[in-house]
């Protein structure tokens, strides 16, 4: 999501924008992400409010439902109804390999799963490991 974002602001932006450059705001009431437009002042010799109102009055996205300037950043609103309906149906179409990559390329990982020593009995203690081994197992199996 915030790369579909990212490439929209880039349409808007003057100046080439990078993926840390686009922030969570502390507070969801101020949007699900914001982009300081201060970095930019001296390059283009504006200051950051405009330069915010100037991308936010033409950021147009169907994954977003509103941009809105304030004090120099560039606060984006997303459109969760748009990205569940979009979620749901990826979810739906590819079924059991949804999730999955290969990232790992068939790499080898070491996993540390629990360890019962044969002469005394399992316990709960056993257990906790042997489940979080077993799910990073999934999960690492699930990205190649």
């Amino acid at each position: 999501m915030k790369k579909d974002i990212l490439q929209a602001l880039q349409t808007v932006s003057p100046i080439q924008l990078e993926e840390h450059m686009l922030e969570r705001p502390a507070n969801s009431k101020l949007g699900d992400f914001a982009l300081p437009c201060f970095p930019f002042a001296k390059v283009l010799r504006k200051s950051p409010v405009t330069i915010a109102e100037e991308i936010a009055g033409s950021l147009t996205h169907p994954s977003i439902r509103k941009a809105k300037a304030v004090n120099g950043y560039v606060n984006i609103f997303l459109n969760r109804g748009e990205i569940t309906d979009n979620l749901l149906h990826k979810i739906l179409n590819q079924s059991a390999a949804y999730g999955s990559s290969n990232e790992g390329n068939s790499g080898v990982v070491t996993i540390d799963l629990s360890s019962p020593n044969i002469a005394k009995p399992f316990s709960m203690g056993h257990l906790r490991s042997t489940v979080i081994g077993n799910s990073i197992s999934l999960l690492l199996e699930k990205n190649g």
